[in-house]
Order: C-alpha cells, then structure tokens, then sequence
C-alpha cells in the first residue's frame, strides 16, 4: 500500500514535472522570437540581393549601351562591326 511518504514523493516529483515545464514552455517562446528575427534578416538579406542584382544589371546595360554608341560613332565602325558579327 501506498504510504503518506509515497504520496509526498509523487507530489515532488509532479511540482518538479510542472516547474520543468514552464521552464520549457519559456525556452520555447524565447526560441520563437528569435527565428522570427532570423527570419526578418533572411527576408532583409534577400531584398538587399535583388537589389543589388537589379543595380549590377542596370549598370551592365549602360555599359553596353554605352560601348554600343562608341562603336557605332568610331571611324572604323564597319571593321569593328564585322569583327563583332563573326
């Protein structure tokens, strides 16, 4: 049979059980909060990469724009334009 001193030990135990648990409970949100920030600076970092990527590529055109116009305005523009055809 179970005794009063069984009784005082399983109470223990259970407040120990219920205090671990809460402690879980708190890592958990703690955890949370901290992938959302990680989140927030992935997104962040994605938007600055498509940014850049869109930058790059627009200055890439100009530069072919530009290079394109300055073949085209040279005195040996038919040379140089066969020798980019080929």
């Amino acid at each position: 049979m179970a005794g009063p001193h069984d009784h005082r030990a399983c109470e223990i135990r259970y407040r120990d059980l219920l205090g671990r648990l809460a402690d879980l409970v708190e890592r958990i949100e703690h955890l949370e909060e901290v992938q959302r920030e990680i989140v927030d600076l992935l997104r962040d970092f994605r938007d600055l990469g498509r940014a850049m990527a869109a930058r790059i590529e627009g200055h890439s055109r100009q530069i072919e724009n530009r290079t394109v116009q300055r073949i085209l305005a040279a005195p040996h523009e038919g040379r140089t334009l066969r020798h980019f055809r080929n």
